[in-house]
């Protein structure tokens, strides 16, 4: 259940879902590490595959995809020329920094169609810049959840983690340069 959620999440958020997969990850990880890497590969393969969708429909819909995106929470016009700047300016690199910005990966897959971008570089790129990011992510948790550990109880360790994500999502949806 652990790995089917991961995928259907990882493969909603890259195409039209608004959370990141990284909260169900870093969820995982605080007890099951082993489990939440494997997710993450998981996950990162789902994320490829809803990216790959999402360039092959832009072939034919970019327009409409663009005006789409802009309904999705935390996707604006200027978010969208953010995306297409970054990818003009440093090619596939964008995909490392992008998640560093809060730019979601399902417009970067839009506009690397749109741009005309190999299809396989962009997948193979995706692949590894959203498995780093994933990693990274459950790795810092459950690190900072070990911590945590040693003084509060596991529920209370669950509790705070929800909390940060809740806390990330108000500062990311509520930040003027997003909307």
């Amino acid at each position: 259940m652990i790995f089917l959620i991961a995928f259907i999440w990882s493969f909603l958020e890259a195409t039209v879902f608004f959370i990141v997969p990284d909260v169900w990850l870093s969820l995982v990880g605080i007890k099951h590490l082993k489990k939440a890497l494997i997710a993450c590969l998981v996950a990162a393969c789902a994320a490829v595959l809803g990216g790959a969708l999402l360039y092959g429909l832009s072939v034919e819909h970019f327009t409409a995809l663009s005006d789409f995106f802009n309904r999705i929470p935390g996707i604006s016009p200027a978010l969208q020329h953010t995306v297409e700047q970054q990818l003009n300016t440093l090619g596939f690199w964008a995909l490392f920094i992008g998640p560093l910005e809060g730019l979601p990966y399902k417009v970067y897959s839009v506009y690397a169609s749109h741009l005309h971008l190999s299809l396989a570089h962009f997948l193979w790129v995706s692949f590894i810049a959203r498995v780093l990011r994933f990693v990274a992510v459950t790795l810092f948790v459950h690190f900072i959840a070990k911590l945590l550990l040693m003084k509060f109880s596991q529920q209370s360790v669950y509790a705070v983690t929800l909390i940060g994500w809740i806390i990330f999502y108000l500062f990311y949806f509520f930040n003027p340069e997003v909307l």
